[in-house]
Parts: structure tokens; sequence; C-alpha cells
């Protein structure tokens, strides 16, 4: 479902400290700093940042399980640029001996810290524009 938002506020390098201090197309959620891990270039040239594995909520286990997230997150040190594979972030899941793809077929991969998110928008976005949103 897409549906459309001022999405890029939250991502358009919100960096308030000096260039020099501050890598190129940082964003500043007050938690946690990210940079993209590798830009794509579509085949009309546009040029779109990946940000990988922003954690959304706590770690939902212990006393956590099964209730509804807690946000913001713990604050994170540091500037992530986290490349972690989908195998590594995704919520637990499995796949029927019947799946007709060899790679999952019969295993189950995941785990219960699952909660990020992963972004990717064009890297001349601003602040305001509505970019279309995948949910």
């Amino acid at each position: 479902m897409a549906t459309y938002t001022s999405f890029s506020t939250l991502l358009t390098g919100v960096a308030h400290a000096q260039s020099y201090i501050c890598p190129a197309h940082l964003v500043d959620l007050g938690y946690a700093k990210h940079v993209p891990i590798w830009t794509n270039v579509t085949a009309t040239g546009t040029k779109l940042l990946n940000y990988n594995n922003i954690r959304y909520a706590h770690t939902p286990s212990g006393p956590l399980r099964f209730r509804k997230p807690e946000t913001p997150p713990t604050y994170q040190n540091g500037i992530h640029s986290d490349n972690r594979n989908s195998w590594e972030t995704d919520c637990i899941s499995s796949a029927p001996q019947s799946v007709p793809f060899p790679l999952i077929s019969g295993s189950t991969w995941g785990g219960e810290d699952c909660l990020f998110l992963n972004v990717i928008k064009p890297r001349n976005a601003k602040e305001g524009d509505e970019l279309p949103v995948l949910d």
C-alpha cells in the first residue's frame, strides 16, 4: 500500500553540526545517527540513498515479548551504517518443505530482535517533500 507523507522530514540529512564533523547525508533521529550504506542509481539517473537496519523500537524480548513496541529505542552511540542482511534482522519466519525455493524450503530464520526499518530516499529530497511510503 502506498501512502504519501512528509517522511522526507525524517530523512533529509538533518545534521546540525559542522560539515567537517558530520558525514554526508547523516540523519540524526535523536536516539541514533545513520548514514546511507550505499547509493543506487535508477535507469533515469535518480540517485537513491539506502539507509538499512534503523531500529525503531526496543528489542521485543523478556517482559516486552508479545507487547506493543516501546519507542523510542535506547540511545545508540556513534554513527550507524548497518549492512546486516535480512537473515539477521528478519522476524522469525519459516517455509515448509513444499516451498519451491531451494534456499528457504524447509528452513526457519530470523529472531525476536527484528524491529528494524530500511529506508530508501532520493538523494535530492528535501524537508517538506511528499514522498511515497510503502508499508
